[in-house]
Parts: structure tokens; C-alpha cells; sequence
């Protein structure tokens, strides 16, 4: 239900529509969060109050949620993933990078894995570089667009960098709009 809440106020624009998704994602939050003194070793429960943290916009505690994931089950692709995800909006690309490249040793044919790992590149780069850059940009300007990290772009004298996402589309009727 957070979620339904979260894009209707993202399509509508209408505070009551975020103020229900935030309700409903700290209940989603406090639940799982039970689950986890019962059940602590529960990766599942982990994975699921991970994002439950990332849609209430608790990115801190996604952080430290997602490390905790990657220190209970080091192979598994998908803590590492979703860490490195978050590191990277963070800033911090060299750990970022070590996570991405750890997901793709555990599955070489990770896509998502193999791209975040160019983006943190491209971004850890322009940092690095950006006495030489003429112009750095991240994002397209529309807000929902850019929380995922999708458009960045880098001016030199003589060319212009671009790196861009475009999901798929393949996971439901919802991320297809989305896209």
C-alpha cells in the first residue's frame, strides 16, 4: 500500500497521498523489525526492511541494513547489488565499485551489476577530473527520474560524455509507465 501511495503522489502531486505511503511504510518497518528479533537470521526479512527503509526515505539506515545483509550472506548478489546502489548515491564510488564488482564475480551475467559499475566509474571520474571538465550535469531535471541516478553528463573541450539508464520496462505494468 506505501508504495500505490508513494506513486499516486508522485503522478498527483497531493500531500495526503505521501503522508499515507510514509504511514504505511513505517508500519511495513515496525513489523519487520519485530521479524527480525524473532528471526535474525532471515535473510528475507532483512531484504524486505531494506527497501521498506529506502521508501520511507531512511537512506542512513538502508546503508547500514544493506552492509548488514552483505556481512550475514557475502554471496549473495543482491545485498551487494542494492549497497552498492545506495554507496554510489552516497558519493562514495570506490566502495560502491567493490560491491558492484563483488555481485558480478558471484554472477558474471548480472547486468545491473555490470552497468552501476560503469556509472560509479563515470561518476568517480568527473569527480576525479573535474578541474577538465567544462561542465558536470547529473540528471534530467524531473526529480523522480534522478533519485535513480539515470543522466549524467560530462563537457570536455572537445566532446561530451553521457551516461544514461532506460530500465526495461520487464518488471509490470508500473516500472514499464515508469519508463
Amino acid at each position: 500500500l506505501g508504495l500505490m501511495h508513494k506513486e499516486n503522489y508522485e503522478a498527483s502531486g497531493i500531500e495526503k497521498d505521501s503522508l499515507k505511503a510514509m504511514e504505511y511504510f513505517q508500519k511495513t518497518i515496525d513489523l519487520l523489525e519485530k521479524g527480525r528479533e524473532f528471526y535474525p537470521e532471515d535473510s528475507s526479512i532483512l531484504l524486505y526492511l531494506s527497501n521498506a527503509y529506502i521508501n520511507a526515505d531512511k537512506i542512513d539506515v538502508a546503508i547500514n541494513a544493506f552492509r548488514a545483509g552483505v556481512e550475514q550472506e557475502p554471496e549473495n548478489k543482491y545485498y551487494r547489488y542494492n549497497y552498492g546502489v545506495l554507496l554510489l548515491q552516497a558519493n562514495d564510488y570506490e566502495e560502491a565499485v567493490k560491491q558492484f564488482i563483488k555481485a558480478t564475480e558471484i554472477d558474471p551475467d548480472y547486468f545491473n551489476a555490470i552497468y552501476n559499475t560503469a556509472v560509479a566509474y563515470v561518476r568517480w571520474g568527473a569527480i576525479l577530473s573535474k578541474a577538465a571538465a567544462k561542465n558536470v550535469e547529473y540528471g534530467s531535471g524531473h526529480e523522480t527520474y534522478d533519485q535513480e541516478g539515470r543522466i549524467l553528463r560530462a563537457d570536455f573541450d572537445d566532446f561530451s560524455l553521457m551516461c544514461v539508464y532506460v530500465p526495461s520496462g520487464s518488471s509490470g505494468e508500473v516500472r514499464q509507465g515508469f519508463k
